[in-house]
């Protein structure tokens, strides 16, 4: 028999794995729309894109900014972004 705690945790962890899911959803729908490797600073490599999204991090191959088109995405538009270079920042 579950416990009032027990059950209020169970809910929780459920609330956090529905909002989880929804990230991975919108995060799929935002690299559809990413622009990266049209930028000149991009280097092709085995790095996920969308770097602006949260938690891909910065490049690991990308080492020198040669130009930014970040304003230019939609994904930044749709996010609200206000920075460039995230791929290296």
């Amino acid at each position: 028999m579950m416990n009032l705690d027990s059950e209020k945790n169970t809910d929780k962890i459920q609330e956090i794995k529905n909002h989880e899911m929804r990230w991975k959803v919108m995060d799929k729908k935002l690299q559809a729309q990413c622009i990266c490797p049209t930028c000149p600073s991009y280097v092709n490599c085995s790095d996920l894109l969308a770097y602006c999204i949260s938690g891909f991090g910065i490049s690991k191959c990308i080492k020198y900014e040669r130009g930014c088109i970040c304003p230019g995405c939609p994904v930044y538009e749709k996010m609200g972004f206000d920075r460039n270079y995230f791929c290296l920042r």
